[in-house]
């Protein structure tokens, strides 16, 4: 979602953070097994929403992947791919263990936005030569072409209908790993019983869920604006609700902060620091009441939101 939303300002895009992520429909998504593996966040179909609902947004994307070529031809094809699109003002970013933005070509090297601390195969923390993007886990490149973007009206009902519908269905992936509102059963078993997690673990996945949530919040405020008017009570009972989720996912931010790095920091240090964190029993159990408040106030939200529908859609 940054390398989207950074290639979007790039292009003048001037649609906000909340609207990108709940018109991507990322604002009402939460995967979540009881091991609170990192991974879950990413089992999801982001790829195909963010492809699919790009055309309301006001972007199309174009990709390119590996598949069957072998790693020297990969290259050339990445090499041609990001020379035609930068040189043409078109943002580009690639994936390599998170989405990094490409900055743009210096020289001989491709300057890279990396999140946690220094891109991982760059010497110099933050870029890479052209061949060396061979050597890097990436198999997929992106490019964000600006297109028109739909009326702000016709994102708010398309989103809200997708909440409504992310909700009742619970499409989870393989094995325990489910969908809300299943998925905060899974989170609080976790905290319950506290055999499988780990700090890291659970602080990765808690500031991705409570990030989704504030942005939430965030586009129903804007989309009551928007709206004129219309389903205005209902309106302000989901904002209080997902103000109330947003605020207990807070909390279990707080009880188990996510840890980054500065250039030069050791990271794995830094999380080994906290590692204890999840073997506080009486932290646990605040954490676990916490996402079960969570659990609660969205289902009063999507509640509410099923009365926004009825006006709007």
């Amino acid at each position: 979602m940054a390398c989207i939303e950074g290639g979007l300002r790039f292009l003048g895009s001037d649609i906000s953070t909340a609207m990108l992520y709940a018109g991507c429909h990322w604002a009402w998504v939460l995967h979540m097994g009881t091991g609170h593996c990192p991974s879950h966040p990413h089992r999801w179909w982001a790829e195909e929403q963010a492809a699919a609902n790009g055309a309301m947004l006001g972007f199309r994307r174009e990709v390119i992947r590996k598949g069957s070529l072998d790693k020297e031809a990969y290259v050339d094809r990445a090499i041609a791919f990001l020379e035609r699109n930068l040189d043409a003002g078109v943002p580009c970013f690639l994936w390599v263990w998170e989405f990094l933005l490409v900055r743009g070509r210096a020289d001989d090297r491709w300057e890279l936005t990396w999140p946690w601390g220094g891109c991982p195969g760059a010497e110099d923390g933050h870029s890479i030569s052209l061949r060396e993007l061979g050597e890097l886990p990436s198999d997929t490149i992106y490019a964000i072409h600006p297109i028109e973007r739909a009326p702000a009206k016709e994102i708010i009902r398309e989103s809200l209908a997708f909440a409504v519908h992310a909700w009742s269905h619970n499409k989870g992936w393989a094995h325990e790993v489910k969908h809300v509102p299943a998925a905060y059963d899974n989170w609080i078993t976790g905290y319950e019983s506290g055999e499988k997690i780990e700090t890291h673990d659970t602080a990765y996945c808690t500031a991705v869920w409570a990030e989704t949530r504030r942005y939430a919040t965030e586009f129903l405020v804007e989309a009551r604006k928007i709206m004129s008017g219309q389903a205005t009570t209902a309106f302000d009972e989901a904002i209080m609700h997902y103000a109330e989720v947003r605020d207990q996912l807070a909390r279990v931010s707080e009880l188990f902060p996510q840890v980054t790095a500065k250039p030069g920091e050791d990271i794995q240090a830094l999380r080994e620091a906290n590692a204890h964190l999840t073997r506080d029993q009486d932290r646990r159990d605040e954490a676990a009441a916490a996402v079960r408040a969570a659990r609660e106030a969205e289902a009063k939200g999507i509640a509410a939101i099923e009365q926004v529908l009825k006006v709007v859609a």
